[in-house]
């Protein structure tokens, strides 16, 4: 026995008590499960986690000996190591006589629970692992992006949905989500708010395909040219089956991908070619989507090139898969114009197919009970989109096979549609010997949020499901996938995706983050698909402690990236490969400034992850925008600096990192006129994201976004609508009436905008309009902070936006805070050099010192919250009789400055030039030197007003 076993029988004495010379098999159990409840009850435990509920089921004695202890499924619903396991069975074996004890759950050895990627003393079961292992096949190519990962997920396949949907239910008559609003959202959008802005990237961008059942794109236009709409330099044939855009609305019965045809060429030279051309309703980013036939002989290698208004991209798709469906080849801001095309240059002996061509998420188009749902399709259930992405109704969407079940069919349709895209012999479990679609998808998952109270700090935390049962060859219940491999392997995957999430969590955010169990379940996600897959819950939706991360957009970011990081891995040790890379972070520190022959000096840093070693950038992609264009493909570097000639005009820069496993995040955008006869100097300091405030008082516990909305992370997906519910002793009565937390519904038709990252461009061309000088620059906070050759520079703009280190009830961040101690410096440098400055900002003198607001800025704090209509009237020197509003309101062009704050003159020659319309609280002073606005000037969405205030701020920078 070893050390352990012995600690753990001292510890547990009186529980277990002495060995007895012989037991009946009942008095085996009983003392088993004494040992067992002592083991769970005790203050100290036994070492080792065990679930609560551990029990013995059955105590069996076999020939030759062998004791058999079979415990119930609680035991497994922990975490199952090594060194535990083999303290069980000690202790086990010293408490009952026997020859030999086998100890079991779930029906196996308790050893055998022990995942793969955990055991060093036990060799790995090979039974989860695939006979062969499957060589990567990208589906997409993009031949001028490199490098490529290596060490990543290129050529890998991932499954991947956030929870529900707006669904049609029957009994009702009427289109609803499938869960309660809660807390300002809905379970049915809030796992999208990780999955669209976060996971689905870090995936991608690690070079994995990311299938979704639900429409991935919140853009609310769609176009789609048909294959008949386009125009070809050669003659193609024009063959059956495709799609059929129809009047797009689509009933229960009618099958898109059936009606129309598709466009089929033998392999040439690339000579011959297809071009879709159209207009977009609006300018914006749209994701891509194309389509084509099914052929035997399908190139791997079809090119394509989207022109886009950041120029052309090219991409090479494998037509050897997926056909028949819509393949999504990335999000591309376009102009207002679109143009694709696709060339026959093909492998000899192959051909080249086109189908219609997609751009943007579009509204509704499945009809139920009369109507379509009136909603962007990213807000409705698979069921809806699988539709329309062409999936056979019986083996996918329409499960039941009645027309009155979208709810049931809506849960169980997304582990058919897995299967489906995977084909046989992993295909549906009504025909697993389909074809489908053939796509080598390697991992699924399904990303919940839960249900669930408690009356204090504490979170529901993170459960995993996974399904050791499932369909098997026979079609019966088996432990086994129908080629064969153990279902085990789902377990695997949920420990690990569980494991990283908790771990990173504990170490970033809250260190008692509670990991909750792992349940064999045959939940429809988690039993149905064909391939290793899990369900996970997150969080409780329900809770408020849960809920106070979850609102959070670095919570998000973290959370997403462990899931990558769990999928990352556990794909490579599936596959026998080496330990994966893990892609970098965004780089900071970003500067944009001319040199004095003209060109532009682009330089930024590194960003470590304290979390992962290996997440260290190798090179880095610049990439460029001109104008108010898109941005370009970007060009590799090596260096932390990039030199260039651009070209005329406002020139724009974001940088990414790259390395083995994949390419970062990109950093914010800076941006420059270029000129060489004087600058205006933009620092960037606006970098807060976060949730709304928060209040937790007796009787009142929720999110008042009356005080703060908070600050999305470019885009908030997730608000539905403000709570309205704040009483905790309310009761969930249904999703009507959900109780405390019920939330409004006035706002899950749109998106709302955040801290875009990207306001030096405007701004800065805004100062150049105004007469400030030739050109500008512009630098991140922190490098200002650091210092900077500040020659060349006459005036200089702090854009501070709604940055601010202190929201009520959340933790202070430092990292958000206005003026850090270097930022303060730099700035009184800047003015003792004779420096004018201009800063404006939600909360610009909330958080600092009045000695530096009044030193520096010549400005004292009155107080927050200052105008509601945003409206401004000038009155005082050159901005009398100026009249402006600035956005206060959701739903604007730009965030909303909800709570801009009144400050007053604090030195002797300043006064106050503008007033708020409303309250008639100072909202900009004009001091000896400087000019502060109590708002961003960003949020002026009429440029005209925003340039006026901005050449008064310069005529009474002139004239103190």
């Amino acid at each position: 026995m070893n050390r352990l076993g012995i600690i753990l029988l001292v510890v547990l004495a009186g529980c277990a008590g002495s060995r007895p010379a012989a037991l009946t098999p009942e008095g085996a159990r009983q003392a088993a499960s004494d040992y067992l409840r002592g083991c769970v009850n005790a203050e100290a435990g036994c070492g080792y986690p065990l679930d609560p509920g551990t029990d013995v089921d059955t105590v069996l004695v076999h020939g030759g000996g062998v004791l058999e202890i079979r415990l119930n499924d609680a035991y497994a619903q922990e975490p199952v190591r090594e060194a535990p396991v083999a303290a069980l069975r000690d202790a086990l074996s010293d408490l009952l006589p026997g020859d030999s004890l086998l100890v079991t759950s779930l029906g196996v050895p308790i050893g055998e629970l022990v995942p793969n990627h955990e055991r060093s003393a036990t060799a790995r079961d090979r039974s989860r692992l695939p006979v062969e292992v499957p060589a990567p096949r990208p589906i997409l190519r993009f031949p001028d992006r490199s490098p490529l990962p290596t060490r990543g997920l290129a050529g890998r396949h991932v499954a991947l949905w956030g929870s529900h949907g707006w669904y049609y239910e029957q009994r009702l008559e009427r289109w609803e989500w499938q869960r309660a609003r809660l807390f300002s959202t809905v379970e049915d959008v809030l796992p999208t708010s990780f999955i669209l802005p976060y996971l689905a990237p870090m995936l991608e961008r690690a070079g994995a395909h990311v299938w979704m059942p639900r429409e991935r794109d919140p853009q609310p236009n769609m176009v789609i040219l048909d294959d008949a709409a386009a125009a070809q330099t050669c003659d193609w044939d024009s063959v059956t089956p495709g799609f059929a855009p129809g009047d797009l609305v689509f009933g229960e019965d009618d099958r898109p991908w059936d009606d129309g045809t598709h466009l089929v060429r033998s392999a040439g030279d690339g000579s011959c070619g297809l071009a879709w051309e159209g207009r977009l309703p609006e300018p914006g980013p749209y994701a891509l989507y194309v389509s084509y036939g099914r052929h035997e002989n399908a190139t791997s290698a079809a090119r394509y090139t989207v022109h886009h208004a950041g120029g052309a991209t090219r991409f090479e798709v494998d037509q050897s898969m997926a056909g028949g469906t819509w393949v999504y080849a990335g999000t591309f801001e376009f102009d207002g114009e679109a143009r694709i095309l696709l060339d026959d240059a093909a492998p000899a002996g192959t051909v080249v197919s086109a189908d219609a061509v997609r751009l943007g998420g579009g509204m509704g188009v499945i009809e139920r009970g009369g109507s379509t749902s009136g909603r962007p399709r990213w807000l409705e259930g698979a069921r809806y989109a699988l539709q329309f992405d062409g999936m056979p109704a019986a083996l996918v969407y329409n499960i039941t096979e009645q027309s009155f079940s979208d709810y049931v069919d809506d849960y169980r349709n997304r582990g058919e549609w897995v299967n489906y895209l995977r084909g046989a012999p992993l295909g549906p479990n009504k025909d697993p010997g389909n074809a489908g679609m053939g796509v080598p998808v390697d991992v699924s998952l399904a990303f919940h949020t839960d249900a669930g109270i408690t009356q204090n700090d504490t979170t529901i935390g993170t459960l995993a499901i996974y399904s050791s049962r499932g369909f098997g060859p026979d079609g019966e219940e088996a432990r086994i996938y129908q080629d064969g491999v153990s279902r085990f392997a789902n377990r695997d995957l949920a420990d690990l995706v569980q494991s990283q999430i908790v771990a990173d969590l504990r170490a970033l955010y809250d260190s008692t983050w509670t990991r909750r169990s792992i349940w064999d379940r045959d939940y429809s996600e988690a039993y149905r698909p064909n391939v290793p897959s899990m369900l996970l819950e997150l969080l409780s939706h329900q809770n408020f402690a849960d809920m106070r991360f979850a609102l959070d957009p670095r919570f998000r970011f973290d959370v997403s990236r462990a899931i990558y990081k769990a999928v990352l891995r556990y794909v490579a040790w599936r596959y026998d490969e080496p330990d994966p890379t893990v892609a970098p972070l965004a780089p900071d520190g970003l500067t944009v400034t001319t040199l004095p022959d003209g060109r532009v000096r682009a330089s930024w840093r590194a960003v470590p992850d304290p979390l992962e070693p290996s997440a260290r950038p190798e090179s880095y992609r610049v990439y460029r925008r001109y104008g108010t264009g898109g941005f370009d493909d970007g060009v590799p570097v090596t260096e932390t600096e990039f030199v260039f000639a651009p070209d005329s005009g406002v020139v724009s820069v974001r940088v990414t990192g790259v390395n083995a496993g994949g390419e970062s995040a990109p950093s914010e955008v800076l941006a420059g006129l270029p000129s060489t006869e004087g600058r205006v100097l933009v620092v960037s300091a606006f970098d807060r994201v976060g949730p709304p405030a928060a209040l937790d008082h007796p009787g009142w516990r929720g999110f008042a976004d009356f005080l703060d909305h908070g600050v999305a992370d470019r885009v908030d997906l997730s608000f539905v609508g403000a709570q309205h519910e704040f009483d905790p002793g309310e009761p969930w009565e249904d999703d009507d009436d959900p109780g405390h937390g019920a939330s409004h519904a006035d706002w899950e038709t749109r998106t709302e905008p955040g801290n875009t990252f990207d306001y030096a461009a405007g701004i800065g061309l805004d100062f150049v309009m105004s007469g400030a000088a030739a050109g500008f620059d512009s630098v991140s906070d922190e490098v200002f902070a650091a210092g900077i050759d500040l020659d060349g520079y006459d005036l200089i703009y702090v854009l501070v936006g709604e940055e601010r280190a202190s929201v009520s009830g959340h933790p202070r961040r430092p990292e958000y805070e206005v003026f850090s101690a270097g930022f303060k410096e730099a700035l009184v440098a800047a003015r003792e050099a004779g420096k004018h400055l201009v800063v404006s900002g939600s909360y610009v003198t909330e958080e600092i010192e009045d000695d530096f607001g009044g030193d520096v800025l010549g400005v004292r704090h009155r107080t927050p919250r200052a105008s509601r209509t945003g409206a401004v009237r000038g009155v005082a020197g050159a901005f009398d009789g100026l009249a402006g509003r600035f956005n206060t309101r959701r739903g604007g062009a730009v965030y909303a400055a909800e709570a801009p704050e009144a400050i007053e003159p604090a030195v002797p020659g300043a006064r106050t030039v503008l007033r708020y319309g409303d309250s008639n609280m100072s909202a900009a002073v004009a001091a000896p030197g400087s000019v502060t606005f109590g708002f961003p000037l960003e949020t002026v969405v009429d440029p005209a007003a925003r340039r006026a205030l901005i050449r008064a701020a310069l005529a009474e920078l002139a004239s103190l």
